[in-house]
Order: C-alpha cells, then sequence, then structure tokens
C-alpha cells in the first residue's frame, strides 16, 4: 500500500460578476506551483501541485485547485538520499517522476470534474511536462 492518502483542496472558482464572455482560448493561462514534503522517520514523501487559471489580459484568477498525495516509501533511504534545505536528492529518478504522474493525473482529473457546467469548462488544464516540476538538480544517480 504505497499510496497513503490523496486530498484535494476546495475548489476556488471566481464568482459569476467576472464576464468570461471576454475569455478566448489563447488568453487562458494555467500557472502550476508544487513542492515536496518527506518524513524519513515515518517513510513518508508528500507531493504538492497546485493549479491556477488566469486571464492572461488581465491576470486575474478565475479558478484554482490543489491536489496534495502522500505515499509510504520503503526503504525510504534508498529513494531519498540527501536533503537540504534547498530540497533533496534521490537515487530513483523514475519513482519520483511517476510519484508526480500520480498527483498531477489526480490534480487534472478533479479539475476537469469540478468545471463541468462553468463557464471553463471547455477548457482542459494542459498536459504537465514532468521537468517543470521535478529539477534535475534533485536527480542524481548512485555512482
Amino acid at each position: 500500500e504505497m499510496l497513503r492518502s490523496l486530498v484535494g483542496s476546495e475548489m476556488c472558482i471566481r464568482d459569476s460578476d467576472y464576464d468570461y464572455s471576454t475569455i478566448k482560448p489563447d488568453d487562458l493561462k494555467v500557472d502550476f506551483i508544487h513542492s515536496f514534503k518527506s518524513d524519513q522517520e515515518k517513510g513518508e514523501f508528500g507531493v504538492e501541485v497546485k493549479a491556477r487559471y488566469k486571464s492572461a489580459h488581465d491576470n486575474c484568477v478565475l479558478a484554482e485547485l490543489g491536489v496534495y498525495t502522500n505515499f509510504r516509501i520503503d526503504p525510504f533511504s534508498a529513494f531519498i538520499k540527501m536533503e537540504t534545505e534547498k530540497g533533496f536528492e534521490t537515487n530513483l529518478p523514475d519513482a519520483l517522476e511517476h510519484l508526480c504522474e500520480i498527483n498531477v493525473g489526480a490534480l487534472r482529473g478533479i479539475f476537469f470534474t469540478k468545471l463541468k457546467g462553468t463557464p471553463l469548462e471547455k477548457y482542459l488544464i494542459p498536459l504537465i511536462p514532468m521537468s517543470a516540476i521535478i529539477s534535475p538538480a534533485n536527480i542524481k544517480k548512485e555512482e
């Protein structure tokens, strides 16, 4: 049982006072924020990704959602090689990428479901390259 929990934050959608008729497909942008949290004692590793739909012409946040996934890693020391205040290093980049893909897939699915019936339902979250989340500095091959 590797996935310990998956929690979606409350979906925030801008009130109906916004004039959605002014939005064109190329005027909508999606910003992403991510973070990692590890607990070596418990052998747990968390991934959080938040996405915001924004209007490019006025930078107004139209919708926002975050997903946090918590995984049990055993043995933890094989996954996280070293932690610093700036981040961590892993010897298992494929595993890290897979954990991030699970989180991002859940985020896209929850966003899709929550946007049904709203003016934003026709705008799907684009595919997110893992390079936008995983820094090459975090990936160290064991020598």
